[in-house]
């Protein structure tokens, strides 16, 4: 009876000095030493209803209009397309009449680089066995805690 109990004490002193010496919490790092991204669901849907907007408007002709859902960093900050380069993009885009789109692929690493693939139906897909496509990418950035879609880098001079 005396060693349960001792036994039984000695267990709980082990406890109590173990929360008592709490270590810090690391964050955890991508391979390139960045801090790992934070997402809630609401980045991903914020992500997602930005990036099907863009792309709904491309789908409806309203090519204007969705290039100015576009952004480009400037020294990491996102700042508005200028008409310069809002007028190529949309020239670009303006070459093709699109049936449709579909997302291929979302990818969040940090802030600054996340990536989603699409595609862009030439050919309605629901009538063609092997409807034409273009592919495409853009990078949307969080920044305070706010989403951009960013252009990926070198589309515009």
């Amino acid at each position: 009876m005396k060693k349960i109990a001792f036994s039984l004490l000695t267990a709980i002193l082990l406890l109590a000095a173990c929360k008592g010496e709490q270590k810090p919490t690391q964050q955890a790092l991508n391979p390139d030493g960045t801090p790992v991204m934070t997402l809630s669901a609401n980045d991903t849907a914020t992500v997602q209803r930005l990036t099907n907007d863009y792309l709904q408007l491309l789908v409806d002709g309203k090519t204007e209009e969705a290039v100015n859902h576009l952004y480009v960093l400037d020294n990491g900050t996102p700042k508005p397309l200028t008409a310069d380069q809002k007028r190529e993009y949309a020239t670009a885009l303006d070459n093709f009449a699109y049936q449709g789109y579909r997302i291929t692929s979302y990818a969040f690493h940090t802030e600054a680089d996340t990536e989603v693939e699409y595609d862009l139906y030439l050919d309605n897909p629901a009538s063609a066995s092997h409807p034409r496509t273009f592919k495409g990418l853009i990078r949307p950035v969080r920044r305070n805690g706010a989403w951009y879609i960013t252009l990926a880098n070198g589309f515009l001079k």
